[in-house]
């Protein structure tokens, strides 16, 4: 039997949304763990300065701060078709990099 009207519809979304969800990218807060970590890899390197001495902050949905050693700088996902919550957990780990988009300078 065919149903007539669009009573039908929301939940049919509501359970294509969740499938989406729950089977498609890294989501928010592994995002975010995955790229805070790359952007300490990354800090740490060019600041001279141990991991475990960094700060990083989200400052927004794309961009992090981080700060030790007496230095400051932010990045950035370098390619935002790669770069996003939405891609996969191995994606971002393995083809995900991050970038300076600021001059490191010396914390005043």
């Amino acid at each position: 039997m065919l149903r007539t009207g669009v009573h039908w519809i929301l939940p049919v979304c509501v359970t294509l949304c969740l499938i989406s969800i729950s089977c498609g990218g890294a989501g928010i807060r592994r995002f975010d763990e995955i790229m805070a970590s790359k952007v300490r890899t990354q800090a740490a390197f060019v600041f001279e300065c141990p991991q475990e001495s960094l700060v990083v902050t989200k400052i927004d949905s794309g961009s992090y701060g981080v700060s030790g050693c007496g230095k400051r700088a932010t990045y950035v996902g370098k390619d935002s078709r790669i770069c996003w919550a939405g891609n996969s957990e191995s994606n971002l780990q393995n083809y995900c990099q991050v970038v300076s988009d600021t001059m490191v300078r010396d914390r005043q």
